[in-house]
């Protein structure tokens, strides 16, 4: 079944944005020396929008600049990210809605986040499938 499919493709696409957040948070890769190949420029889709823990509401310029210019070796001290409780709320053949929660480890502490996200299936992305919605809010700080 092809929304079989596609869940396979976004808990990947998951998986890997998750390990590349990780390690882009910690300053443990080397930055591309253009926007268009920062991971997440290939993964978000274009009229991609997410609401940060904080109530911010971002578009996809926005969130792919705060990224790639602030929040690069923002947080040195975080050892992995963790995706926890993952749900499939709504998985057609072409989108999906996804439930989650997000788990930093740190040295010394964790964070928990509550996520919604809402993908698309896109050819052109590295995972088959492209990030439309996510909302984010705190569980624990």
């Amino acid at each position: 079944m092809d929304s079989d499919i596609l869940l396979k493709q976004i808990y990947e696409e998951m998986r890997v944005t998750r390990d590349f957040l990780a390690a882009w948070f910690a300053g443990s890769l080397e930055k591309p020396e253009k926007v268009e190949d920062f991971y997440l420029s290939r993964v978000l889709a274009e009229n991609f929008t997410t609401v940060r823990p904080d109530g911010t509401r971002l578009n996809r310029e926005q969130t792919i600049h705060g990224f790639s210019e602030k929040l690069y070796g923002s947080e040195p001290d975080v050892i992995r990210h963790e995706n926890l409780n993952i749900q499939a709320i709504l998985n057609t053949e072409s989108i999906a809605v996804i439930a989650y929660d997000e788990k930093h480890v740190y040295s010394d502490h964790a964070k928990v986040y509550a996520l919604t996200a809402v993908f698309l299936k896109d050819e052109t992305a590295p995972n088959g499938v492209s990030w439309l919605v996510v909302h984010e809010t705190p569980i624990t700080n």
